[in-house]
This record gives C-alpha cells, structure tokens and sequence, in this order.
C-alpha cells in the first residue's frame, strides 16, 4: 500500500509531454531514406522493377510483410525478393502508401487496374 501511494504522488508530480508531428515527421524522414537508399534492407522486385524500403516500415504497415518477415519465411534471410503475380505500379504503391499513407487515385492511371 506504502508502494502504491509513492507511485501515486510521484505520477502527480510528473509531466508528459508529446509532440504530435513526430510519428509523421519520423516517417517522413524514413521515406527519405528509401528514396536515397539508406539504410534500406530489403529490395522487392516486380515486372523487372526494383524498390528498396526497410523491412521495419513494410512490416509495420502490412501483414502480408508482417507475415513474409517476422515468421521465419525464407525472405527474412534474404536482402531481395521478388514478387510474382504483382504489377510493378502496383507495388510502387503500396510501398509509397506505407511511407506516406496516401495513394494517388486516377481513373486513367494504370496502377489502378488489375489483370
């Protein structure tokens, strides 16, 4: 009980503080690095495309990553994979939406249509 009343009048006296932005302004740098190609540690491939970005992010952002690099599949060892059955503007995307969660919608653009 002693315990539990320190613990109480210690939290009283204690402040917290947060800066809103920085969730998005550390992901924004992270995407500045895959645009430079830092620190990146995976290489996906698509239709003959390449698209470097940290397993972290991916993983973070989608199970299907989630699944492909945190439960010992053979792609967790490997620095490049590649993908088949998916459109390399497809993929661009979705790399570019775990970055910056956005995507650009076009009617006409060709990454919005599949097979």
């Amino acid at each position: 009980m002693a315990d539990e009343a320190t613990s109480e009048a210690a939290h009283r006296n204690c402040m917290n503080f947060s800066i809103g932005r920085h969730s998005r302004e550390v992901l924004d740098q992270m995407n500045e690095y895959r645009l430079s190609g830092k620190l990146c540690d995976i290489v996906l491939h698509a239709e003959g495309a390449s698209f470097p970005a940290h397993r972290v992010v991916l993983s973070a952002a989608s199970k299907y990553f989630n699944g492909m690099f945190c439960n010992n599949m053979v792609e967790c060892e490997r620095k490049e994979v590649p993908l088949f059955g998916v459109r390399a503007s497809t993929l661009q995307t979705i790399v570019e939406f775990a970055y910056t969660s956005e995507v650009d919608h076009c009617v006409h653009c060709s990454c919005c249509y599949y097979y």
